[in-house]
């Protein structure tokens, strides 16, 4: 059982990337989460910037997160079919390593058919402050 949750439908673009981490940071902080190391953060950076450039023309993506027994999961669900997967990339390449950083850092990640087309997402722990009653 999702002890908490938000859904965000948002319109692709560069600047979604960062109304993603802000959307991250804020949940967490209302949740009583830590993310130290800003690892959800980074994740769902990577794989919103994914959705962004493999959805190119796409108008709108759906951003969910919850949080079950300290763990958080992010997904972001764009309408296309194309599963992600990671690539072994040179040193010299310039990108590509999203997923990469997904599936050394997450706890655990996926991608899931839906009938808008796939979510991609992941998994990673947090900390649940208690806030003192009174």
């Amino acid at each position: 059982m999702v002890e908490l949750s938000v859904r965000v439908e948002a319109e692709t673009g560069p600047e979604v990337v960062g109304a993603a981490r802000a959307l991250v940071r804020s949940m967490l902080e209302l949740w009583d989460c830590d993310d130290p190391d800003e690892a959800g953060v980074l994740l769902t950076s990577e794989i919103v910037t994914n959705a962004v450039r493999h959805a190119a023309g796409v108008l709108a993506m759906q951003i969910d997160m919850s949080l079950l027994d300290g763990m958080v999961r992010v997904s972001v669900e764009d309408p296309t079919a194309d599963r992600p997967a990671v690539q072994a990339r040179g040193l010299e390449a310039v990108g590509g390593r999203g997923l990469q950083l997904v599936e050394a850092l997450a706890a655990r990640w996926g991608s899931t058919p839906t009938e808008r087309g796939k979510a991609v997402w992941f998994e990673f722990p947090v900390h649940r402050r208690h806030r003192a009653n009174g």
